[in-house]
């Protein structure tokens, strides 16, 4: 199946609803996906940028952020390579007051079986 990639103004418009031409532009390209035309490749750096936005610029509840995110990662027009770490790293974002960040190297660290260095005290507690 095809293929593409989206950037963070598409996955953004998609999500926050602003009735714009933009966000209408953005639904049909879903749309499509959801109707099998190609599959969304949906990496962790779109991800993230798309919640840092959504958290410092539209000034979004977390909880509906985090919700979002996840209602997004479980559809099938996605094809997310790291979806398991974003999974875990929602998880612990919305238990903390740690970036999105360092929820996410944490749950990369512990689903790796890697050790993480950090000068973050608050992160190096959870490390252990």
């Amino acid at each position: 199946m095809k293929k593409v990639i989206i950037d963070t103004n598409i996955l953004l418009r998609f999500l926050i609803k602003d009735k714009s031409t933009l966000q209408t532009e953005a639904v049909k390209i879903f749309s499509q996906a959801e109707k099998g035309t190609f599959i969304i490749l949906l990496n962790e750096l779109i991800i993230a940028e798309c919640i840092w936005v959504m958290l410092s610029h539209y000034q979004m509840n977390k909880k509906k952020v985090i919700e979002q995110i996840k209602e997004l990662i479980i559809k099938d027009e996605f094809e997310i390579r790291d979806k398991t770490i974003i999974d875990s790293a929602l998880d612990t974002f919305s238990q903390s007051t740690l970036s999105w960040i360092d929820c996410y190297l944490l749950s990369q660290s512990k689903l790796l079986g890697l050790k993480l260095f950090t000068f973050d005290q608050r992160l190096a507690r959870l490390c252990k």
